[in-house]
């Protein structure tokens, strides 16, 4: 009966709940772990820097002599 059953069963499935109640050894752990490991290590760079940013009535980029909003930036 569902009233009776215990919460982790009505939870997860029985094969899982039993992956969760065997024993773990530190090489078990530790062989679940690396892969994870190696992929963060790949994956670290250095942080991306945006390039200076124009305002919009900073004059513009392209050298017409008028603001950034009214030329580019429209």
């Amino acid at each position: 009966m569902v009233a009776s059953a215990p919460l982790a069963s009505l939870y997860l499935p029985h094969a899982v709940q039993a992956q969760f109640e065997r024993s773990w050894s530190t090489e078990r752990a530790l062989a679940w772990v690396r892969p994870w490991q190696e992929f963060l290590r790949q994956r670290v760079g250095p942080p991306v820097r945006r390039g200076e940013s124009v305002g919009r009535n900073d004059p513009c980029r392209c050298n017409s002599g008028r603001k950034f909003k009214r030329c580019c930036g429209a």
